[in-house]
């Protein structure tokens, strides 16, 4: 039979038009006449040959694409760019357009020049018309694709999308976890308020995704509250505020401020008290010409949790900031913790044995600070080569980096040198271990140096989780990664 909307040939069986997804409301326009019992059947005439489909019903671009695939026996010497040019197509829409224009029948030419899978590639293109019909109130129940009724269904059962395990949806349906974000990004139709695309939390189209700080137009729905406490004479440290319940305590790494989890802080002040410090020394707390160590940095946590009258704590460290959470557990405690989360840091940064998990060799750390951290100048261009090589993956406009070189600074160059120097001799190995045999820890590891961080943490810190993902600003970089496997973890503990 055929589509009333394109003309393409289907399946007797097909429900919906793989040409252009459209449902199929048409029987076959031919049917085998009835044989009867007792006479035979005439000889059936013969059925001239189908008349060739009117020209004006084939796109001009699929007539273009035709004629290059007749005139061209190698694809590779096409001109694609000024192909899809001279179409009005831009370049970064070729493989969506590929997927939506191809035709699903496996001996078609355009298919085997596009070199599409012999999956339906019209998949995408359907379901994102549905969602928008669903957005409209015009879609019938039998429309709606099995894997985005069955998110549709969560969507509606649960008030609180934090606590839906996505790794075990996405399992269910056949999908890795690691398409998650493209899964979303092909549903999600351009209106501004679909249901599954605010589920997703996917930006309307027209937005780029936002890596850096959260405009003041895009404010988060929760008050972020800005504080100091005093927790020596004439110290104070500055932290962020959002949220009630249980407390989760954020602490960023060398020369950044708590600013850096702000993803997290929107996220988690939904259910939760958060609150992310700025270290001594570091962003708006008090700088000071002593107490630059990790000792000392433990010590003010002490104070802060203290003073504030935190318990049942989620401590998260990233990078130096795990030496504060392991500081203050070894000497403090566990008493008032309910976990420890742990951010791509070795509890022993530094060590003669290459194949345990360190921050570089006795060479390159000391070149470090004895080259690069002894002025400002040299501070920001050590931050800049380590903000572009390690912790983002992807490649980051200048207002990205700007915004990371500038949180940064707030750390004076020679507080930064002290810390620095303090965090590669330390030793919080026994303490990591200790964490790992008897209370609810995790370490998140980037991929770059996963094949010898997560070995090490494995033997040197048994019974501590790992997850492998993205670079050392993981959490800045893939928020809503990095905050779903968070919460996975603390819904196991």
């Amino acid at each position: 039979m055929f589509c009333t909307e394109c003309g393409a040939r289907v399946s007797d069986t097909a429900n919906f038009c793989n040409s252009c997804g459209a449902k199929i409301t048409v029987r076959p326009r031919r049917a085998a006449a009835p044989v009867s019992e007792t006479v035979p059947a005439p000889a059936p005439a013969p059925v001239p040959a189908a008349a060739p489909e009117p020209a004006a019903e084939i796109p001009p671009e699929l007539k273009y694409l035709d004629e290059l695939e007749k005139a061209s026996a190698d694809k590779s010497q096409i001109d694609h760019e000024s192909v899809y040019a001279e179409m009005g197509i831009a370049g970064e829409t070729e493989g969506a357009f590929a997927q939506e224009q191809a035709p699903a029948a496996d001996p078609d030419h355009l298919k085997e020049y596009f070199e599409l899978p012999p999956e339906e590639p019209n998949t995408a293109k359907r379901n994102a018309r549905l969602l928008k019909q669903a957005a409209d109130g015009t879609l019938t129940e039998g429309e709606v694709p099995p894997e985005l009724k069955y998110l549709n269904e969560l969507a509606k059962a649960s008030a609180d999308k934090s606590q839906i395990d996505h790794e075990s949806v996405y399992a269910e349906m056949g999908i890795a976890g690691e398409t998650v974000g493209a899964f979303a990004q092909e549903q999600a139709p351009a209106a501004a308020h679909d249901p599954m695309a605010e589920y997703f939390g996917i930006p309307a189209p027209e937005e780029a995704y936002a890596h850096g700080p959260v405009p003041a137009a895009k404010a988060a729905p929760v008050h972020i509250a800005s504080k100091y406490i005093e927790v020596a004479p004439g110290i104070e440290l500055h932290y962020l505020d959002a949220g009630k319940g249980a407390p989760m305590i954020f602490i960023p790494g060398l020369t950044f401020s708590g600013e850096i989890f702000l993803h997290q802080i929107e996220h988690f002040s939904k259910t939760n008290r958060v609150i992310a410090i700025d270290p001594r020394g570091q962003g708006l707390s008090s700088k000071t010409v002593d107490g630059n160590d990790y000792l000392t940095h433990g010590k003010d946590l002490a104070a802060l949790i203290d003073k504030l009258g935190l318990t049942d704590i989620v401590l998260v460290g990233w990078s130096t900031g795990n030496l504060d959470a392991w500081s203050y557990a070894k000497q403090f405690g566990t008493e008032k913790l309910r976990a420890v989360v742990t951010i791509d840091m070795s509890p022993l940064p530094l060590s003669a044995d290459p194949k345990w998990w360190t921050e570089g060799t006795m060479e390159e750390l000391s070149q470090v600070a004895t080259e690069c951290l002894t002025s400002a100048e040299g501070s920001r261009a050590f931050f800049r080569d380590y903000a572009t090589g390690i912790m983002i993956q992807h490649e980051m406009k200048p207002e990205e980096l700007e915004y990371l070189l500038d949180l940064s600074a707030r750390t004076p160059y020679w507080i930064c040198r002290q810390l620095f120097c303090d965090a590669i001799f330390s030793n919080y190995l026994a303490t990591a271990k200790k964490l790992g045999e008897s209370f609810p820890t995790v370490m998140f590891i980037a991929e770059h140096w996963a094949d010898v961080a997560k070995p090490f943490v494995e033997t040197q810190m048994p019974g501590t989780r790992t997850y492998v993902m993205g670079g050392h600003l993981m959490f800045f970089e893939h928020p809503m990664r990095f905050n779903a496997a968070l919460e996975n973890f603390l819904a196991d503990i």
